[in-house]
Formats: C-alpha cells, sequence, structure tokens
C-alpha cells in the first residue's frame, strides 16, 4: 500500500481515472495498522486499482473535507467518486467481499470466476493473513 500525502490523493481523485482504495489511518492507531495487513493480500487480487494510505495527521483538511469520523477508515473512488465508505474492519474476508462489488474489474488474471468473486479459497488464505 502506497502512502500519499492529501495533495497527491487530490490529484488522483481529480484525473477521475480508475479505482482508488484509500485507507485514512493515523500511527498511534493499532486497529490501522491490523487493517493494512488485512488489505495487503486483497491488494494483490486487485492489482488494477490504486490501493494507498493516507495519514490523517498529515491531511486533516481532507479528512474534514470527506467527513471522516473515525480511523480506520477505508474509502473507494471510482472515476473520481465515492462508492463506498467501511469503517469496520472486522476481517480479511469481510473486506474482500466489501470490496469485490466494486473493484471485480480490476481482479488480476486468475482462473476466478469474476462474476461469481474470488473462490473460499481465497477468502480463507485472505483471513488467514
Amino acid at each position: 500500500m502506497e502512502r500519499k500525502t492529501s495533495e497527491q490523493l487530490e490529484q488522483m481523485l481529480k484525473a477521475r481515472e480508475g479505482r482508488q482504495v484509500v485507507l485514512f489511518t493515523s500511527p498511534t492507531c493499532g486497529t490501522c495498522q491490523l487493517a493494512k495487513r488485512m488489505l495487503a493480500p486483497i491488494e494483490k487480487l486487485y492489482a488494477g486499482a490504486s490501493f494507498l494510505e493516507v495519514d490523517i495527521n498529515t491531511a486533516p483538511e481532507r479528512a474534514r473535507q470527506l467527513e471522516i469520523q473515525s480511523v480506520p477508515c477505508l474509502m473507494v473512488f471510482a472515476s473520481g467518486e465515492e462508492k463506498q465508505r467501511l469503517y469496520k474492519m472486522q476481517s480479511g474476508a469481510y473486506l474482500l467481499e466489501q470490496l469485490h462489488s466494486y473493484l471485480k474489474k480490476d481482479l488480476t488474471e486468475s482462473k476466478e470466476d469474476s462474476h461469481a468473486g474470488p473462490s473460499v479459497s481465497t477468502q480463507r488464505n485472505v483471513e488467514r493473513r
């Protein structure tokens, strides 16, 4: 997951290209660190999407503009528009299930059926990490 500044994020969203999964974090947030670990294998599955991290301490104005209530906050943007927002990071499998409908076009080439979603074995592998 690539760390971005508020300005870099703004430029990416203004470009309105592709899908971005943005995790808003804080260095002192233990759940944020766990969320990053849960997202790592998901990021590999959806290589066509950009997975980014933004520290709200370095981007307080952006956090206010986006009305982020707490961290971690995971947001999905498509063509610069917010499509999904998650605060609940209960498991890797849960995140995979929530993100798939927005990211299925970015699924890494594999034998999986992108219409049905990742296989149960893939969900279990994500859960273990």
